[in-house]
């Protein structure tokens, strides 16, 4: 247990003798952390100091420098001849089982707690659960099914540095866990989306995220063709919802939204409710859409769930109106060039039934 709680680093090399001991490991040259810390998972430099990732804990080790502390409680950075200077165990519990997680750019970590389901920023600031940006659930119900699984999972992060984003690509453990990649924007400081591939393995360069299908390995983001992964094409889709006005019942009557490109409406529904048991439900194929400078518009069709229709286009074109409190609508596109949905508008009138 000792062992793996121990940092463990070699003497020392000095260039202007040519002495060169970076090979020798002697009794003396090490640092044991706290056991309750659990096993070290992963050791890597995060600015000025290194990060001893454990089980538990996460600790900063400041190597040839020692943090001395004032009365007022200031710290102060001096230099030190002492390999690791001081051993900081930051503030939060968190910590990793999934070394293959931990991720690192431009001094910024980040990695997977299974243990807590939580997804882990370390920075100047300390630990911060980026999971909690509506994501806490999600995580959770990983963290759940991965340990009543009682098996071991991959987790692979990664930097893809021409979006800016971090990816976590979760394996998956059969029967408990989906393998699934979803992406974080450190730009907008959020989670944006579940990507459609899965690869066996990931890694970056300082340009490039490189991903290994089948033992082959593919460079993303090196040709136009947008949504193609392996050799397989991809539609882009984008859920929203239209709930302006919540507890009003509406009579949904059009919507708009600006692109450079036509996206289609390949499912609109209204949940159920106590008058309409099956809810209400509806499409607007790409063509429907008049584009006028950008904006892009279009009447809804009707109710397809409208009984006493023969087809679902007859009940499109003659059925009920789509009428309730919540609209929700996928957005769907197959376009292979650069894409970009800027707005999204419902229009809706207040139903004369309920006078609301």
């Amino acid at each position: 247990e000792k062992e793996e709680s121990l940092v463990v680093f070699s003497d020392f090399i000095d260039e202007a003798s040519n002495i060169n001991k970076l090979n020798d490991f002697i009794g003396v040259n090490n640092e044991l952390l706290p056991i309750e810390y659990g096993a070290i998972r992963k050791l890597i430099k995060a600015n000025n100091v290194l990060l001893s990732i454990c089980e538990l804990r996460t600790v900063s080790l400041y190597i040839n420098e020692a943090v001395i502390s004032s009365a007022s409680g200031d710290d102060t950075l001096v230099a030190t001849d002492k390999v690791i200077g001081n051993v900081r165990a930051m503030q939060d519990h968190y910590g990793t089982v999934n070394p293959e997680s931990v991720c690192e750019r431009e001094g910024t970590v980040v990695f997977w707690d299974g243990l807590k389901g939580a997804v882990i920023q370390v920075s100047s600031n300390g630990l911060f659960p980026i999971s909690s940006f509506r994501m806490v659930n999600h995580f959770n119900d990983i963290s759940r099914a991965f340990k009543e699984s009682g098996k071991d999972m991959r987790v692979y992060g990664v930097h893809d540095q021409y979006f800016n984003d971090n990816l976590l690509i979760f394996k998956g453990v059969d029967g408990f866990v989906e393998p699934e990649t979803v992406a974080y924007s450190n730009q907008l400081k959020r989670w944006i989306s579940f990507r459609d591939y899965v690869p066996e393995r990931a890694a970056s360069t300082s340009m490039k995220l490189v991903t290994f299908i089948n033992g082959e390995i593919y460079v993303h983001n090196s040709n136009p063709v947008h949504n193609n992964f392996y050799g397989t094409q991809y539609t882009s889709k984008i859920n929203t919802v239209s709930n302006e006005s919540a507890k009003n019942i509406k009579v949904f009557r059009a919507m708009s939204y600006e692109s450079n490109l036509p996206w289609s409406a390949p499912l609109i529904t209204i949940p159920a409710n106590s008058q309409y048991k099956l809810g209400m439900q509806s499409r607007l194929k790409a063509g429907k859409f008049v584009n006028k400078e950008g904006i892009y518009y279009s009447e809804f069709l009707k109710d397809l769930n409208s009984p006493g229709f023969a087809t679902e286009i007859e009940a499109l074109i003659d059925g009920r109106d789509l009428r309730g409190k919540i609209l929700e609508i996928v957005l769907e596109s197959d376009n292979t060039e650069h894409t970009v949905l800027f707005s999204l508008n419902v229009k809706s009138t207040p139903s004369e039934m309920s006078n609301r």
